[in-house]
């Protein structure tokens, strides 16, 4: 930098000694010669005026300001490099209703250096200040944590959890199992899930963990029809929803049974013999079918509770006076947990 401003300041002095030798042959050329015997003032007047008209020159200038140090003016910015006024930071601050009605995944500042964000592509995300590392729709909000952070920072996720309080209906933890021996640290993970009402989703990479969070977005307005399962209307298809509900029965099973009996009554009714005339159904099949068919829907009460019951009856006194007939009486009768519609069954008559 020196250097360059020697180099400068030379260059200045050498375009200002031209000048001077310029101006100097002109007015020698056009000015008469001065007389012999002229005084001293004669010869400095007529030098001034000679090189009065250099100091009007740029290069007089510019050589004269480099030497004296002075600074040359500063021009104005232009007008679109001009400095703004500062404006009120709330203009600048998303509006998180609006987001969340044009279907965009709000996610908190925190998340910044989060991996996981680079994998979000199928739905809209934007940064804003809310309490929840993800807020999924206006009742649903995310917390994510990974095992590691978790051992280094265990107290992380309860204030957490106590900051989200229950201000969402629907309150997930995202968890990012990022170690080899996870079990300890998904109990203690399960655990605060569990007393403080979180559902904990298990990740086991950034981009799975990404994919729930897509899901979460893109399921928020529809319908929980989408999910369950849908059964047709015709014959065959209600069919194969009863049948396949009995352990090991399949579709081709049911395929079977109905070509093989007129209705499905006339297949309740069926023996066993008959089942087993059925193609493919064996004989483990066909013992769960006729359990699943003639099993009675009340449950036989355990012996524990026929001897309350004759207490009860004795008035709580087993040697108030029930007798060993009575009780072999009311042992042999098949006492069941009924349903409060279907009538209790009569006595036997001595």
């Amino acid at each position: 930098a020196g250097g360059c401003g020697a180099l400068r300041r030379g260059a200045a002095r050498r375009a200002a000694s031209l000048e001077v030798a310029r101006g100097a042959a002109d007015s020698g050329a056009m000015d008469p010669a001065p007389p012999a015997g002229g005084g001293s003032g004669g010869g400095s007047s007529s030098f001034a005026q000679s090189f009065r008209h250099l100091r009007d020159t740029k290069a007089f200038q510019e050589a004269s300001a480099q030497l004296t140090g002075a600074a040359q003016p500063r021009r104005p910015p232009p007008p679109h490099e001009q400095p703004r006024a500062p404006q009120d930071a709330s203009q600048h601050k998303p509006n998180v209703e609006a987001l969340l009605q044009h279907n965009v995944l709000l996610v908190s500042r925190s998340q910044i250096k989060n991996p996981i964000l680079r994998h979000i592509r199928n739905v809209r995300w934007h940064y804003a200040d809310i309490v929840p590392d993800y807020l999924l729709s206006n009742a649903a909000a995310a917390i994510f944590i990974s095992l590691r952070y978790h051992r280094l920072n265990p107290d992380y996720l309860g204030l957490r959890i106590q900051k989200l309080q229950r201000t969402f209906r629907s309150r997930i933890i995202l968890c990012y199992v990022d170690v080899d021996d996870p079990e300890v640290d998904l109990k203690q993970i399960t655990t605060m899930a569990l007393f403080s009402e979180f559902t904990l989703i298990c990740g086991f990479s950034e981009l799975e963990c990404a994919r729930y969070l897509e899901t979460y977005k893109s399921y928020e307005h529809k319908p929980a029809d989408a999910i369950m399962e849908r059964t047709d209307a015709d014959y065959l298809s209600q069919l194969t929803n009863v049948l396949t509900q009995v352990r090991r029965v399949n579709r081709t099973d049911v395929v079977t049974m109905g070509s093989s009996f007129p209705s499905l009554a006339a297949l309740f009714k069926a023996s066993k013999e008959e089942l087993l005339t059925c193609p493919g159904i064996g004989e483990k099949k066909v013992h769960r079918l006729y359990e699943a068919f003639h099993e009675p829907f009340r449950r036989t009460v355990r012996q524990k509770t026929i001897d309350e019951q004759l207490l009860r009856q004795a008035g709580k006194d087993a040697d108030a006076g029930t007798s060993a007939a009575q009780r072999d009486e009311l042992a042999s009768r098949e006492v069941t947990n009924a349903f409060p519609s279907l009538p209790a069954p009569e006595a036997e008559q001595p």
